[in-house]
């Protein structure tokens, strides 16, 4: 991550819904602490250059629950910088739709009381939806897209594996 800069009113490329989906998991699994990953401090800590308008800045990363996501995502795809920085910013998108009161239409509890079943007409709407950096998300564009969406029945089953590269999606939603 070393040397790339982020820009406020870059746009933000649309990502593949299942990828975004994937992310969000490995994201997920390093917020709550249960993967494995290096301590961020010291000269060591990752860090970014990020430009808000008043000149570039260096940012470096604490040991946060919040970074361990963004760093979780950016590792994920270290061979393709650009989407894995598209998939990070389309995830805490993703995070901010969640917040939403509309988004409670997407969603329900799964078998797992700290997890939720999201619709995938969601998924793919934050995935899709033009983003702009540093502004304000148009989440009425989000759930527009979403409504409009085809949708699954939420909890269809997708099999999910492991991998020290994170989580993959090996089967269809409908199991297949």
């Amino acid at each position: 991550m070393d040397g790339q800069e982020i820009k406020a009113g870059e746009l933000v490329n649309p990502v593949p819904p299942d990828l975004l989906a994937n992310a969000i998991m490995v994201g997920a699994r390093a917020y709550a602490g249960r993967d494995r990953m290096a301590p961020l401090m010291g000269q060591y800590a990752p860090s970014l250059w990020f430009d808000g308008g008043d000149g570039p800045e260096l940012l470096t990363f604490t040991d946060h629950p919040l970074n361990r996501f963004a760093l979780a995502i950016l590792d994920a795809y270290p061979f393709n910088r650009d989407m894995a920085r598209a998939l990070l910013f389309r995830a805490f998108l993703f995070q901010e739709a969640m917040q939403d009161k509309r988004a409670k239409d997407y969603q329900r509890e799964g078998d797992d009381p700290l997890m939720v079943e999201v619709d995938d007409a969601l998924v793919d709407a934050v995935a899709k939806v033009p983003h702009t950096l540093m502004r304000d998300p148009d989440l009425d564009e989000v759930f527009q897209l979403a409504a409009g969406q085809p949708s699954l029945p939420l909890g269809a089953p997708v099999r999910c594996e492991e991998s020290e590269h994170g989580a993959t999606s090996t089967g269809s939603p409908d199991g297949g």
